[in-house]
């Protein structure tokens, strides 16, 4: 509910932004399901530290993760992919657990131009 209080910030209703370019980040997990409760705790925390850094930035926001068949995705939305993978591509290099992963930058909706970056 923090999350949803800090985005609106008390602000009325009506006003909404548009967030129509995204970011997800792909990488491989340690088995062919949902990867090992020790590594999905250390996702967590990683996935914590991305959230605090986008809110902080005004950016965009960290929508959240899914795990499934051996990869975990992390998905993050923004007015301006751009500038939120420039706030959030030091920690994702800096992540080891993500190394021989990639990331999607989206521009805008319904259909945009992606762009691929590996790590």
């Amino acid at each position: 509910m923090w999350l949803l209080q800090r985005l609106l910030g008390g602000k009325d209703r009506k006003q909404t932004k548009r967030w129509d370019e995204w970011i997800a980040v792909y990488f491989k997990i340690s088995n062919d399901e949902y990867g090992t409760e020790e590594e999905r705790d250390a996702i967590h925390r990683f996935t914590d530290k991305l959230a605090e850094v986008i809110l902080e930035s005004g950016v965009g926001v960290f929508d959240g993760d899914e795990f499934g068949n051996g990869e975990c995705g992390l998905f993050m939305y923004g007015p301006n992919a751009d500038r939120l993978f420039n706030v959030v591509e030091p920690l994702l290099r800096g992540w080891k657990p993500l190394n021989g992963g990639y990331a999607i930058k989206r521009y805008g909706a319904p259909i945009g131009q992606s762009e691929r970056i590996e790590f």
